[in-house]
């Protein structure tokens, strides 16, 4: 009888070093958890020996402690990986599965195997790429042994580790079949049992299996739920344990719409913060036109930042901030005066809505200094978009030396000057509005539904007429939407999305 095929396995990090990391977990605790799987998954038909799982091999082999790789007829060390876009929520794509050989090991038709059955699951190829920089991968290259580092799936991205955890058992019998398959091992490798673990799982709705955007621990699930306004926890039974408010507009709700939708839908929101602020909304609007991609980079889409706004501004002491705190890291371009540009990892500020990241972001242009003096000294009032556009781009917005062609560009491509505080055909300016009635007979019995009686109705930050404007509602007769009132002050109604609230007078109540 031939003599069993030697299998070595390897559980990436360890022994205090817990590897990569995102809101998934540990990568040392997935790499001990697969290894196991897959040993159990090859069974009798092959001799496996599994590393120390309470060592390092890394570390250990660095200190002199080297594994007898030539033993073994092949090595699999198990790792997940991880990469400069993080997108631990998900954006709809795989990173996928992949690892390193060195360019000249002779288990390279293996490691091949390995991630073809892996993919036949329906998984996504990252690469096979060759590697002379890895300690392990040289050392057993030294040897002459057959070695593969495995990288399963990526950590930090949310496509991948909702696949994967949904599929643990399938993906060790698929790399335990590569291994016996590139042995020449006859056989079929078993699908472990993995014990049952208590996923709380974050989506919109326990349905909407397409909207999950984790599945683990209820801590873990809670502290990411809370970054995601309008998703729940979900307990492993299917059971709501905790939702995210949606507190106003986001900027999800756009997420593939065209550049046209964009500026329409959001025109009126940048009509009323120049209103309210005194700089001229066509310039505001421009800038997160810009800055978003008309709202659809990952920036936008998971942080509600529309305009580019990084967590350190200003040393952070101007007045009137929204931004409580949160931040998204993400790679951005940069660029210096003579117009190189570079990728730099910056830390940006996460909101929980589009009209928190506007009102930050007018709050910083009218009040961070620079020194003694305004950073951005006359700017509100300026009535020439051209050269409030030069006040920012002097002020130190943005490095790109052609910023300000940039923004006059989208002006006039869009005819933004439309939504300047007086500059909006047939739209009321705030002097216009009409008084608001003495009395006024309210419906009662919150929460109920209204729409709008006028074409142009302020909403406003407090139930009061001398409350900063957050936003309006746009809409002529015959094409009213209707709208949930949740609270009731003195003939102020509070919207159910949480923007802020409107004057009762200019509404009726409907079913």
């Amino acid at each position: 009888m031939a003599a069993k095929k030697k299998v070595f396995i390897i559980a990436g990090h360890g022994e205090g070093d817990p590897g990569a990391c995102s809101v998934w977990g540990h990568e040392a605790d997935y790499t001990r958890e697969l290894a196991t799987l897959v040993k159990k998954a090859i069974g009798t038909r092959a001799s496996v020996t599994m590393y120390d799982q309470n060592k390092n091999c890394y570390t250990q082999s660095k200190a002199g402690h080297v594994p007898d790789y030539a033993k073994y007829d092949f090595t699999l060390e198990v790792h997940f990986n991880a990469k400069a876009k993080k997108d631990p929520y998900g954006d709809g794509s795989y990173t996928g599965v992949g690892g390193y050989i060195h360019p000249n090991n002779a288990g390279r038709g293996i490691a091949r195997t390995i991630i073809d059955r892996v993919v036949a699951l329906g998984f996504r190829e990252w690469l096979l790429d060759n590697s002379t920089g890895l300690l392990n991968l040289n050392r057993a290259q030294a040897a002459g042994a057959k070695y593969f580092l495995l990288e399963t799936a990526f950590i930090d991205d949310g496509d991948d580790m909702a696949w994967y955890t949904d599929r643990k058992g399938l993906v060790a019998q698929a790399v335990a079949q590569g291994i016996l398959d590139g042995l020449g091992v006859s056989g079929t490798a078993s699908k472990p049992e993995v014990a049952e673990e208590e996923y709380y799982r974050v989506r919109k709705s326990w349905e909407d299996e397409k909207s999950q955007q984790f599945a683990g621990t209820e801590a873990n699930a809670r502290k990411l739920c809370g970054t995601l306004p309008g998703y729940s926890v979900y307990d492993p039974a299917g059971k709501c344990i905790y939702t995210n408010e949606a507190k106003g507009t986001q900027a999800s709700e756009f997420k593939g719409c065209t550049e046209a939708e964009f500026v329409e839908r959001l025109g009126g929101l940048y009509a009323a913060e120049g209103i309210a602020t005194g700089i001229l909304g066509c310039v505001l609007f421009a800038q997160a036109i810009l800055e978003s991609g008309y709202g659809q980079t990952d920036l936008a889409q998971k942080a509600n930042n529309l305009h580019g706004m990084k967590c350190s501004l200003s040393g952070n002491v101007w007045a009137g901030t929204t931004w409580n705190g949160d931040k998204y890291t993400k790679m951005s371009p940069e660029c210096d005066a003579a117009g190189n540009t570079w990728m730099q990892e910056s830390d940006f500020r996460c909101y929980e809505s589009i009209e928190a990241s506007i009102e930050d972001h007018s709050a910083y242009l009218l009040n961070a200094p620079d020194g003694n003096r305004q950073r951005y000294a006359g700017l509100s009032g300026e009535k020439d978009y051209r050269k409030a556009a030069q006040i920012i781009k002097d002020g130190g917005y943005a490095t790109d030396p052609k910023y300000v062609e940039k923004l006059v560009s989208i002006i006039e491509r869009w005819d933004l000057t439309r939504f300047n505080a007086d500059a909006q055909p047939g739209q009321p300016k705030p002097q216009e509005q009409p008084k608001e009635p003495e009395q006024v007979a309210q419906p009662s019995g919150v929460p109920y539904l209204i729409e709008t009686t006028c074409d142009y109705l302020y909403i406003r930050k407090k139930p009061r007429k001398s409350a900063k404007v957050t936003g309006s509602i746009q809409e002529k007769a015959g094409h009213k939407l209707k709208y949930t009132i949740v609270e009731e002050k003195r003939n102020w109604g509070r919207l159910k999305s949480g923007i802020g609230w409107i004057c009762l007078a200019y509404t009726k109540k409907v079913s």
